[in-house]
Formats: C-alpha cells, sequence, structure tokens
C-alpha cells in the first residue's frame, strides 16, 4: 500500500512593524520591513494606586522567579489596557498613547505609574479591573523589565545634600541594585549600590564603588517621605556638575 506524506506550514501574521497589534497571549506576529518577531504576552491585572472619577494611576507587576516585579511599560513593544467596569462588564480600551507616566518612569522613578482616563463614566469601584495587553519582541537581545537605563545629571552646591529623584515605594519593592557610573569632564567613580527599604520606616543603603579619588566623597543616603517612599540623595564637596548613569533592578519579598 503505498504511503502518502503530507507536508504542512505554519504561517504566522506578517506586516509591517508601524502596523503590529497588541497581539492574543502566545501569539507571533512578523514584522517583515525589519525582521523583528514579537510575541503577546499573558494580560496582567493591575493595581490601582489613586484615581478620580475621571481618572486612574495603576502600576503593573509580573511574578518573575516568585517574585513579583514591576513592568516598565516603555520597554514593551506594544500595549494597550482594558478597563471592565464591574456593574456592567461593560469595558473600556485605553491605547498606549493615551498613557501618560505619573511616576517619572525614565528618570529614576520605582515603580513606574501609569496614569489615564478609565472611561467608567463615575469612580472606580473595586470591583473594576485594569488588564494590560502587551507584546515582547523575542529577536533582539534579551531585556528584563525589572531593567531600567537612565541618565541624569547632578546639580552640586559643595557638601549640601542633594536629591537625585530617584524614588523608591517599599510597597512595591523591597530589594533595589543600582549600577552606576558617576562622571564630568576629568573625574569618573563606577560602582553599585544595594538598597533595602521595608515598610514606613526601615531602609538601608550600601554603596561599594572604584575611581578617580575626587568622587570618593561622594556620599549617598536615602530620606524617609513617609508612607513607604524613600528617596535617594547624595552629597559631594565638588561644585562641578556630575552625570549619573545607571541600570536599576528591583523586586519585592514575596511570603508564600
Amino acid at each position: 500500500m503505498a504511503i502518502t506524506t503530507k507536508v504542512s506550514q505554519i504561517i504566522i501574521r506578517k506586516d509591517n512593524a508601524s502596523a503590529i497589534p497588541t497581539l492574543g497571549a502566545g501569539e507571533f506576529m512578523l514584522a517583515e520591513d525589519e525582521q523583528r518577531l514579537f510575541l503577546g504576552q499573558a494580560p496582567v491585572t493591575g493595581v490601582v494606586e489613586s484615581s478620580t472619577t475621571t481618572n486612574a494611576s495603576v502600576s503593573f507587576a509580573v511574578p518573575i522567579g516568585g517574585i513579583s516585579t514591576p513592568l516598565y511599560l516603555s520597554n514593551l513593544a506594544d500595549y494597550s489596557i482594558v478597563v471592565t467596569k464591574a456593574a456592567d462588564s461593560s469595558t473600556t480600551t485605553i491605547a498606549s498613547n493615551n498613557v501618560t507616566v505619573s511616576d517619572a518612569d525614565g528618570e529614576g522613578s520605582n515603580p513606574p505609574i501609569y496614569t489615564f482616563a478609565h472611561g467608567l463614566g463615575g469612580a472606580v469601584a473595586g470591583g473594576d479591573t485594569f488588564v494590560l495587553h502587551y507584546n515582547k519582541e523575542i529577536t533582539s537581545s534579551p531585556t528584563d523589565d525589572r531593567v531600567k537605563r537612565n541618565t541624569i545629571k547632578f546639580t552640586n552646591t559643595g557638601n549640601q545634600t542633594e536629591t537625585t529623584g530617584i524614588n523608591f515605594s517599599s510597597a512595591v519593592v523591597n530589594d533595589i541594585s543600582i549600577d552606576y557610573a558617576l562622571f564630568n569632564a576629568t573625574h569618573m567613580r563606577k560602582g553599585t549600590l544595594s538598597v533595602l527599604v521595608n515598610g514606613n520606616t526601615a531602609s538601608n543603603i550600601e554603596d561599594k564603588f572604584f575611581g578617580d579619588n575626587e568622587l570618593t566623597d561622594v556620599e549617598f543616603s536615602l530620606t524617609n517621605n513617609g508612607s513607604g517612599t524613600f528617596t535617594l540623595k547624595f552629597k559631594t564637596a565638588l561644585t562641578t556638575e556630575l552625570q549619573f548613569n545607571y541600570t536599576q533592578t528591583a523586586s519585592k519579598f514575596v511570603t508564600t
């Protein structure tokens, strides 16, 4: 008896990079014009940090190795937020271009909090949900959503404690690591800040560094702002402007 062999070919979605929609979980799409491959991720339910009758400020996190880890939406290839009203199950889809960053994402704040008009027609109720649908690019170098690359500049008045603008909320993260390079036109320092924040009062910081002896007097510290928020500050005798380039990873201890 003759054996018939059939060959099946699986074709995924294809279009230009500018036309990629928010994909379903597990759905692939090829950006033909740029030879990039994208994969839709499992939806993530956000946490409402604050709200009014018209706007909501929401944070998103995913479990990585059992650790709740903030999502930086600026790292994502494409996303949308679906708001569901508990009272009648009606939904509103918020496009990424209608979402603003209320907590200075990209300038060192942690965690990032996103604000948008929720479309609920009134105050946010307890059963209302805010679900993030998003894509990840899987053809470029792997990126970890815990990592945010930033650059800021310090303005120094000389031996005065100054703010870096980098903030932490112990409600979202406890364990933070910052790899940094601090420099001006003639001097450079490279190091790692290990930061622990817990609750409203407990905090600790350690700085391991090497580099130019002109920058050895830089001191980093934490200020407690109350309500579980902390600000990273610095002090140095130098009065020249210093640039601070860094990557930040953060996670929250979770008991099971």
